[in-house]
Parts: C-alpha cells; structure tokens; sequence
C-alpha cells in the first residue's frame, strides 16, 4: 500500500525519505538501520512492485551520473534482504534483472 508522495507503506515497514522503519499490529515505530543507496534502491522496487526492472535502470536510479561497480548493487541487495524478515521475498528475474520485486511470501 502506498501513502503519502513522502511516505511509502508496505507490509509492515514505513520507507520515508528519511529512513526505513517496521510498523507492528499495534502502529509502533522501529526505526531500522539501512543506508541511503539501500534506501533508494528499495523505494524504487516498492514504488514499481510487481514490474521488471533492468539493471540499468537500477544502476542509473540509485547511482545517477556515477560510474559504479555492479556488485555495489548486490552489497545493497544483501543489505535489504538482512532487513526485510523471514516474510518477505526479494525475487530475482534472470542476470538481466537481479532484483525486480519485493513481495510477500505466504508460507
């Protein structure tokens, strides 16, 4: 679910522009440790849940103007994955597109 232009909500976390929280049954706060290329990547997944995006793409939103390694995308992918719970799925669709959704896992 997605909440204010500034606020995004999603299963349980709150991802403002200022950092990633976990929001419990009750509305309890956490805020969770997560760095910014982190943050950004994942406001990009969840603002585009369920669409394919390219690498490219990836890289050019959350590394704009910069030239970077393709494994700082898989440190923040690992990153995130550490964060999001058991309940969660980061899936990956193909070396074209390493991360292309976050969705819930119903197990």
């Amino acid at each position: 679910m997605l909440g204010s232009a500034d606020t995004l909500l999603f299963e349980g976390f709150r991802l403002e522009r200022g950092g990633l929280s976990r929001v419990d049954q009750n509305g309890n706060v956490s805020p969770l440790s997560l760095g910014s290329r982190a943050l950004d990547l994942l406001r990009l997944l969840v603002e585009r849940q369920g669409e394919l995006i390219f690498k490219d793409e990836i890289m050019q939103a959350v590394w704009p103007q910069t030239v970077v390694e393709e494994n700082n995308l898989t440190v923040q992918i690992s990153a995130l994955r550490r964060i999001l719970d058991r309940d969660r799925l980061m899936a990956a669709v193909s070396r074209r597109c390493p991360a292309a959704a976050i969705a819930s896992s119903h197990r």
